[in-house]
């Protein structure tokens, strides 16, 4: 099904705190969905489509265009790679990126958090360093 839009276009608009809630649930439980099946991806504003029908948004989860399919626990090289904003920032992150712990949902749980940070301030993406992010908290 067509979405009518993505979270970052919808965040310019006015939307219910209930409609909010709506949205991360769909977005967290689609994060849990993916991680059951091994399935990592770091989600962004602009990947979170939403669906509006029968006065409700629905979130769907989109672009796994850096994501792979976890098999027997090793695929990438380690290499970091995406959206720095949405992305935790962790000394020496490729080193202690693995895959076989489980460690890399540590990525998947920062860029949930930064979404919800989005969704509740009503900016469409999150400041582009912890600093600034911590400013707007002033």
């Amino acid at each position: 099904k067509k979405c009518d839009q993505d979270l970052c276009d919808l965040l310019t608009n006015n939307v219910s705190l209930k409609d909010k809630l709506t949205i991360c649930i769909d977005v967290c439980n689609g994060t849990k969905y993916l991680h059951l099946c091994r399935f990592p991806t770091v989600s962004k504003t602009a990947n979170i489509l939403i669906n509006y029908t029968d006065k409700i948004y629905t979130a769907k989860i989109a672009d796994f265009g850096l994501s792979k399919e976890m098999i027997n626990g090793r695929h990438r090289t380690g290499t970091v790679v995406g959206t720095p904003a949405y992305q935790p920032t962790i000394k020496n992150v490729s080193e202690n990126f693995d895959e076989s712990n489980d460690n890399w949902k540590i990525f998947d749980i920062y860029a949930f958090g930064m979404v919800m940070w989005c969704v509740f301030s009503n900016q469409p993406n999150p400041p582009t360093s912890i600093q600034k992010l911590y400013n707007t908290l002033d």
